[in-house]
């Protein structure tokens, strides 16, 4: 049985290891590596973008239902004929 290296931050803070292929481990040092990160780095940097990645495909289905309430379009286009000075188009104001 192969022994799976423990990915650790040179942070403070727990560690776990997990397990995956030496392949798969090998591909991801050397993503890492040509960033200019370590492995650990490199994982944390892709965990944090995949959370993002949620965070934005939720908003964006939130945004799409909210779109299609004509009463939230109708208040949308409300706002956007005030004439208050500001563009929302391209966020300069008038």
């Amino acid at each position: 049985m192969n022994a799976v290296p423990m990915l650790t931050s040179r942070r403070p803070r727990e560690s776990t290891s997990i397990r995956v292929s030496v392949a798969t481990r090998d591909t991801l040092a050397r993503v890492a590596s040509a960033q200019g990160l370590s492995l650990s780095a490199y994982m944390e940097k892709q965990a944090r973008h995949a959370e993002r990645e949620l965070i934005l495909a939720d908003y964006r289905a939130c945004a799409n239902e909210a779109y299609q309430d004509p009463e939230f379009v109708a208040e949308m286009r409300e706002w956007d004929e005030m004439d208050d000075g500001i563009d929302l188009v391209d966020g300069v104001e008038g």
